[in-house]
Order: C-alpha cells, then sequence, then structure tokens
C-alpha cells in the first residue's frame, strides 16, 4: 500500500512535532524560592461558645462597595449544636443595621465576614436561610482558629444543609414577630458569587452545574477580566475584606469571591465553609478584589472584581479555607495569539491556570474567546497550532500541534480539540504536570478549503482511469486511486494519490469511501504518557484526506494522505467482485 501527493503549488506546512527538552529547559524563566512563611503566633482571642446567651449583640464587618470593611450589627439568637457534623456547631444570628436594612440582610459574597464581641471573634457568616435573608449562622470561632492553626482531615462529609427544628424555627419566628409556617426549614451554605470572565453564560452555567454535583454551591455573575500578572501583589489583606479564591484569572476567569476572616502572619482564613472541600496542599490561588455593588434582591448579592494575586491557598476544610500571602501557588499558563489576515491584526491573551483539574475545561474556554474575538465572525478558516509543554517524572515534555479549520468548525472546533489534547494528556500515567499552553495561529473570512472532487480509479481487471461510480475488481488486483481537490478561491488543484490490493480474502463486492479526515484528539486512559503523545501526534487532521475500502468477510483498509487545505466533501465507488 502507499499513498503521496501531488499539488500545482505549496502554500503552507502542517504538521506535528515531538521535542524531549533537556532538565534546563524545565521552565523559561527562573524563579525565585518563596520567602520564609511567617507564622501565626498570637492567634485572635475566640468568644467562648458555651458564654454566649440569646440576645447578645454582636459587631460584623464586611465589605459592601470598595475594599473598605464597614460593620453591622448581629444579635446571637442561639447555638445549634452539631449541625455541621459531631462536635461541629453553628450559631444562629440576626444581623441588622441601616446598611443591611437598605439591602436586605446577608447574601452572597458575605462568607467569612468575621463577628465579634468584646474584639473576642465569635465566628463568620457562612449560612443563610431561605425566607428572610437578615437571619443567617455563623461558623463558630474555635472552628477558624483551628483551621488557622492545626488544620486537619475530617470524616464528615461537608454539610452543606442544616435542618432546623421546630424549636429553632419558632426562635426565629419570635425574633421576626411572624408565624413559624413562614420561617425556612433549613440553613444552607450562602452560595460563593463565582466572577467569570472570558467565557459564554452557557460555559458558567456548565461549570456550575458541574460544582453542584459536588456539594459546591456557587452563583455565576459577569465580571471584568483581570490582571493575568503572576506576580504578587503585596498589598494587605485585612478581616473583613475582599477574598478571591481562584480556579483561573486573567483572560479566562473562574473565581469565588468571599470575606477574609482572619489574618494572622502570612495566614489567612476566609468563607467560613469549603470552597471545593480539596483538604490539605495546594488548592489554587488567592486573591483580593473590589465590590464594585451590593445588589439587593432576594437575598443581597455582592459583584466584585478580580483583584491582584495575593498567594496560594493551602487548605480547604469543612470550615473555611486558608491561604499564605507571598507564596507563589502552581500556575499553568495558557497563553494566544490569533492573527485576522484579513485585518492584519493579532489578538493575544493569557490566562493562569491554578487547578490542574479545570485545566482542560479553562483551555476550551480560553481558545475559543481568542478565536472568537481576532475572526469576530460565525464562520471562516483557522490555522491553529498548540504547544504542550510539561513535566513528568523530572523530565520536561514539549510537543506541538497544527490543525486547519473551515465553515462553521472554524470557531469552537479549535478550542474542543486543545480541550481534548490536555484531557488525553491528563488521563494518560505519569504522573504529568502541564506547565504551559501556547496557541498560535491565523484566522480569515475567507473559504480557504478544498473541495473533495470524484475520485478516478482503475485496477488491473478495469484498466484505464474513469470516472464511474462502479469498478470491475478481482481478488488480488491492484487499485490506483486519483482523487483531486481543489482550493476554491484560488482553484489550485491538488491531486491525492493512493494504491492498494484486493485482499484475496474477500467474500463479495466492496465500496471505497473518500472523505475530509474525522479529527479526534482523545486517546485510550492510561497509556504511557509517551504512547498518549505519539497517539496525538497521529491523529489524523483536517487536511488530511482518508480513504475507506471495506469488502464483506475481510478487515477494512484504512490510510490517509495529507494535503494543503482543510477538505470539505465526501465522495464513494463500488468496488464490483467478479469472480
Amino acid at each position: 500500500m502507499r499513498a503521496k501527493v501531488r499539488s500545482t503549488r505549496r502554500l503552507r506546512a502542517v504538521g506535528t512535532t515531538l521535542t524531549v527538552a533537556t532538565a534546563a529547559l524545565l521552565l523559561s524563566a527562573p524563579v525565585t524560592a518563596d520567602a520564609a512563611v511567617q507564622r501565626c503566633t498570637t492567634p485572635p482571642a475566640v468568644y467562648p461558645i458555651d458564654q454566649l446567651t440569646d440576645g447578645m449583640q454582636a459587631t460584623g464587618w464586611t465589605v459592601l462597595k470598595g475594599t473598605q470593611p464597614e460593620s453591622f450589627g448581629v444579635k446571637i439568637l442561639g447555638v445549634l449544636k452539631d449541625a455541621i457534623a459531631p462536635g461541629d456547631d453553628v450559631i444562629l444570628v440576626r444581623a441588622h443595621g441601616s446598611n443591611i436594612d437598605a439591602i436586605g440582610g446577608m447574601g452572597p459574597g458575605f462568607s467569612g465576614s468575621p463577628v465579634y464581641i468584646n474584639d473576642q471573634l465569635v465566628g463568620s457568616v457562612s449560612y443563610g436561610l431561605g425566607g428572610d435573608a437578615h437571619y443567617g449562622a455563623l461558623t463558630p470561632g474555635q472552628e477558624l482558629v483551628d483551621i488557622l492553626m492545626n488544620p486537619r482531615a475530617r470524616t464528615a462529609t461537608s454539610a452543606t444543609r442544616v435542618s432546623l427544628t421546630r424549636a429553632d424555627r419558632r426562635i426565629i419566628a419570635r425574633d421576626s414577630k411572624t408565624s413559624i409556617q413562614s420561617v425556612g426549614t433549613t440553613l444552607s451554605q450562602i452560595p460563593l458569587p463565582l466572577a467569570v470572565a472570558g467565557a459564554t453564560d452557557a460555559r458558567a452555567t456548565k461549570l456550575q452545574e458541574m460544582l453542584a454535583k459536588q456539594g459546591i454551591s456557587v452563583a455565576p455573575y459577569r465580571a471584568s477580566s483581570s490582571t493575568s500578572s503572576s506576580q504578587l501583589s503585596g498589598d494587605p489583606m485585612v478581616p473583613g475584606g475582599v477574598f478571591t479564591a481562584a480556579l483561573s484569572y486573567g483572560s479566562v476567569a473562574y473565581a469565588a469571591v468571599g470575606t477574609t476572616t482572619i489574618v494572622c502572619g502570612d495566614y489567612v482564613v476566609a468563607f467560613g465553609h469549603p470552597f471545593l472541600f480539596q483538604g490539605g496542599g495546594p488548592a489554587g490561588a488567592m486573591l483580593d478584589g473590589s465590590v464594585v455593588a451590593t445588589v439587593r434582591g432576594g437575598h443581597p448579592f455582592k459583584i466584585a472584581n478580580i483583584g491582584g494575586l495575593e498567594g496560594s491557598l493551602d487548605q480547604d476544610r469543612l470550615n473555611g479555607v486558608r491561604g499564605i500571602t507571598g507564596k507563589q501557588p502552581v500556575l499553568t499558563t495558557l497563553t494566544s495569539s490569533i492573527k485576522n489576515l484579513d485585518t492584519g491584526q493579532t489578538r493575544t491573551a493569557t490566562t493562569q491556570v491554578a487547578f490542574p483539574r479545570y485545566l482542560a475545561y479553562i483551555a476550551e474556554d480560553h481558545v475559543y474567546a481568542s478565536v472568537l474575538a481576532a475572526l469576530d465572525a460565525r464562520k471562516g478558516t483557522d490555522w491553529i497550532t498548540w504547544t504542550v509543554n510539561g513535566v513528568s517524572k523530572g523530565t520536561p515534555f514539549e510537543f506541538s500541534v497544527t490543525n486547519a479549520y473551515t465553515g462553521n468548525n472554524a470557531l469552537w472546533r479549535p478550542a474542543y480539540d486543545v480541550y481534548a489534547t490536555l484531557r488525553s494528556i491528563r488521563n494518560a500515567q505519569g504522573p504529568a504536570r502541564i506547565t504551559s499552553v501556547h496557541i498560535d495561529g491565523t484566522v480569515t473570512e475567507k473559504p480557504e478549503y478544498a473541495a473533495i472532487h470524484k475520485p478516478r480509479t482503475r485496477s488491473t481487471t478495469q484498466p484505464g482511469f474513469q470516472t464511474g461510480t462502479t469498478l470491475d475488481v478481482h481478488k488480488g488486483d491492484t487499485v490506483d486511486v486519483r482523487v483531486p481537490v481543489q482550493q476554491v478561491s484560488s482553484g489550485d488543484v491538488y491531486t491525492a494519490a493512493a494504491s492498494f490490493t484486493v485482499p484475496t480474502g474477500v467474500r463479495g463486492s466492496g465500496r471505497l469511501y473518500v472523505f475530509a479526515s474525522r479529527t479526534s484528539f482523545y486517546t485510550r486512559r492510561n497509556l504511557p504518557l509517551d504512547q498518549t503523545i505519539a497517539q496525538l501526534l497521529k491523529t489524523p487532521l483536517g487536511t488530511d484526506l482518508s480513504i475507506y475500502v471495506r469488502f464483506r468477510g475481510v478487515h477494512a483498509i484504512r490510510f490517509t494522505i495529507p494535503t494543503e487545505w482543510p477538505l470539505k466533501g465526501f465522495k464513494d465507488v463500488d468496488l464490483h467482485l467478479i469472480k
């Protein structure tokens, strides 16, 4: 079997490359070590939970606009024993004050707001009531200090909802001077506002649904793109200030917004409930932010812009998260440079991804947004190269793939192919960590594709090339195929040539199909990394012509022929077996 391509001219090269780098190439730039972490030596004093009595007054702090925390009143209504888990109580409260009344209570973005009595930490706002948003519950102060000083694994499942007994509801009904029937039956973790930039509403909703299946409650909203710098800002974080936990930031951002509870040494505690419930170890990027507005509604909602990088998260526990200021998080950098050939303009973008688990998903958004911004149309022709750098078992690796797309595929397919590539690497035996992905390409609104014309065929039994729909063959015949593909804008013609032998084991007539290759960058799970990369590099591309031959009683014959342009069309020829 042999295949070749003849063309009238050569416009551009399409292909894949693999490079095994030396250890010196692991990082493109030197990275300085993190400064020694300043540990917390004087944690905040905690107001003893067993000394709380109904009707006590406390003071909460949170940001309602800008970056400056402001105070609000908090009335203690009671302690619900073992509400979160055995040994984990919550403190039932009502928030009040002119600022709280103006927005209707507490809601998304309040998670972590510290509450004090006589400068002692009572707890943080963490749970809300389904009805009146003035009512909610605090995570006790000692639980928050434990995360600060002695984070530990928990055997309990995260409690996203706390059932209220009739006695609990009666307390709220009495305080609000309403009927017990109007009081909700559960307290729920206050959803974290999820600032989303560079992704469609549909994608944000999809991520929300993915997280909900894991018991994680977020409420997406449209935010502006943030800085993509990986440099630490060094701005001080304060209790009651804005706290942001980011899956990613930059051109594509998915970042949960809440409130800082404790700052001690270089450690910061926030939220009063989990973010992704990752436990200990690297758990994302910690940033600050600025509240644009707190919107009144059924439950008030903080809309915030993502701020600068402050450090990394190292704890994501049942009763809150902990970050370390000044500690560089482990980031994967996505960069893109897409040039529009029609206008000459180039669009660049950078996204920092802090959660490897979501890298492929976020990369899909990054590529889609980059191509859309550069093309600014629903269809066209793309030539896209993505280069993946990573390290596995201490050894760096790098590989690149170039593919072409046309029509409606030009807008969404490059993003999907990058997604599939990164998922394949994640699913390989490794372990492998991807350190960077760069996307480079060109786009045009012009239909720069080639149409597949009728193949010309001949056989030993039926010599002389013809374009008929049926070809006579015998067992053992040599069949020659010539497929013209013509570039629609220039008229240039390629002729793809191939030959194969009719197997002697055939038992009936067959058919020869000619079509544009169907690209798929998914590989089988748990292959060794080198085999995974090798399969990715062998994936048929959008510029490859596929020839598929099928007879009854024998295995199919498949091969691909590279061409210069993305292809469109489908043709077939009956192979009539003469006995």
